[in-house]
C-alpha cells in the first residue's frame, strides 16, 4: 500500500537488492515528477543566461515568450549611470 498516490510504498530494506530496488523506484518517482513539471511549466516566458541586475526586461521577437536585456531604465547608457553616480550629476 503506497502512503501518497505515485511514491513507492515504504517497505524494511533488507539487503542490498532491496536497497537497489527502492533506489530504482524513487528514480523512477523523481523522473516522472521532473517531466510532469516539464509539462507545467511550458509557455512559461524564458530570457538570456545573464543580464544585468536593475536592467528592464524587454520582449525579443513577436512570440511573447522570450525576453532580452532592455539596458538601464530611463533610456540613458551605463557610461550615463556610471558617470552621474561618480560626479552626482
Amino acid at each position: 500500500m503506497a502512503f501518497r498516490k505515485g511514491v513507492p510504498e515504504r517497505q524494511p530494506i533488507a539487503n542490498s537488492k532491496d536497497i537497489l530496488r527502492v533506489t530504482r523506484e524513487w528514480l523512477a518517482f523523481f523522473q516522472n515528477l521532473f517531466d510532469q513539471i516539464a509539462v507545467i511549466t511550458a509557455g512559461y516566458v524564458t530570457g538570456p543566461a545573464s543580464a544585468v541586475n536593475g536592467n528592464i526586461a524587454v520582449f525579443d521577437g513577436t512570440s511573447g515568450k522570450i525576453i532580452k536585456d532592455g539596458g538601464p531604465p530611463g533610456g540613458v547608457t551605463m557610461a550615463q549611470v556610471s558617470a552621474r553616480a561618480v560626479h552626482g550629476i
